[in-house]
């Protein structure tokens, strides 16, 4: 809304600072439907870069359930994100502010810079009822470490009040030992990671990953040693039928976040040559970055042919209501009781989110929203829709 984003606009001017709240509404994320997009209400884009062009300092609070682009994430003075902190949100939020609280949290999941970026861009989703991962062992950090994507935050990154410095690593096939210091003027929490890759790997896997991490409270100017357990180093090799490590030199990283790498070492660790399981070695980084991973390459990653579910050739209760509506028996006897269904609903957020939510529904689902719906009358319904569909 123009007028209300020229009213802040002068609320804003002349003053020292500014807090601004943005985030993802009910509509836009929420159980029992995807996101159709990775951007924030395009209002809350124009009201922050509108802030922003007054010259005010703008601290931004986002509020969002997952990952969103951020197109004016450095031109704010600072970026606090809460997640979806539930009821008690305000107070926590001053506290940190205030500096009440020294925040120390650390993304669990990277913020990329564009969907098409993201590792399963292109393919997620799949066809009809099946969902194909064909990132496969490329998740998040693992791909876009891989792939050598810039990103907006790594997994892993978080800033707070205070800084650490990192010193004296030690580390063997079992744990690594450092020294971390409380470098700022503020007692705070610092989160150490522990990554470990193997460069000259003969198979499929990602270039790094985390493999131990804690957490510790520092006062200002404290000197902590840390000692952190290396998980396991195995794979699972399909050719062996079960977890195998091999053997070699390995690569050991320990900083504060996946990008954020400030020691690091080598350490040789006993094992055993991979099998010759051709799935281990079918995924390269040109068939990746140029998404060339076709049901056939997808399928090496398996022992047999993938195990896809056959094309419905008729509409079930287990079909989903976006699936029958498709149908011209769908369009003629289900479209108007859905119609029904929905204009009863409302345009509030619940009702959005509900409404999301019940083309990825089951038609069996729909007794729950209707005492009127019950399971014989959906079966009669969805024998009727297989009549109309054979007519057409």
């Amino acid at each position: 809304d123009d007028r209300l984003i020229d009213e802040a606009v002068k609320a804003a001017e002349g003053k020292d600072a500014v807090l601004v709240f943005l985030g993802l509404p009910g509509s836009y994320e929420s159980e029992g439907f995807d996101r159709t997009s990775m951007d924030l209400p395009d209002g809350h884009n124009r009201l922050c870069e509108a802030l922003v062009a007054t010259g005010t300092k703008v601290i931004a609070v986002l509020y969002a359930g997952s990952p969103v682009i951020i197109p004016w994430r450095k031109k704010v003075s600072s970026l606090l994100l809460g997640y979806l902190p539930g009821q008690a949100a305000g107070k926590a939020t001053v506290d940190v502010l205030s500096g009440d609280v020294n925040p120390s949290g650390k993304l669990a999941e990277t913020f990329p810079l564009a969907l098409s970026d993201t590792p399963a861009y292109g393919n997620f989703g799949g066809e009809e009822v099946d969902v194909l991962y064909k990132e496969s062992l490329l998740v998040g950090y693992r791909y876009y470490d891989w792939a050598g994507k810039e990103v907006a935050y790594p997994f892993g990154y978080g800033l707070s009040y205070t800084t650490f410095s990192y010193s004296d690593l030690e580390a063997d096939d079992k744990e690594v030992t450092l020294t971390v210091t409380n470098t700022g003027d503020r007692d705070g929490d610092e989160t150490v990671q522990v990554y470990v890759g193997k460069s000259d790997s003969t198979i499929f896997r990602p270039l790094r990953e985390l493999r131990g991490f804690t957490k510790v409270f520092l006062k200002k100017g404290e000197r902590r040693t840390l000692t952190i357990p290396l998980g396991s180093l195995a794979y699972y090799d399909p050719g062996y039928g079960g977890w195998n490590v091999e053997g070699g030199s390995y690569e050991v990283y320990v900083g504060a976040s996946s990008r954020d790498l400030r020691l690091s070492s080598r350490i040789t660790v006993k094992g055993k040559e991979p099998s010759s399981f051709p799935g281990l070695r079918s995924y390269t980084r040109e068939r990746i970055l140029g998404k060339e991973i076709d049901d056939n390459l997808f399928s090496t990653l398996f022992s047999g042919p993938l195990p896809l579910t056959p094309e419905e050739t008729s509409i079930s209760l287990n079909s989903r209501v976006s699936k029958a509506l498709s149908t011209e028996g769908g369009k003629k006897l289900l479209a108007p009781i859905l119609d029904q269904m929905t204009k009863a609903m409302g345009d509030d957020e619940l009702s959005i989110m509900m409404k999301a939510m019940l083309l990825d529904m089951p038609l069996r689902g729909l007794t729950t929203f209707s005492p009127d719906l019950s399971k014989d009358y959906i079966r009669t319904l969805v024998e009727k829709i297989n009549k109309e569909n054979a007519k057409a």
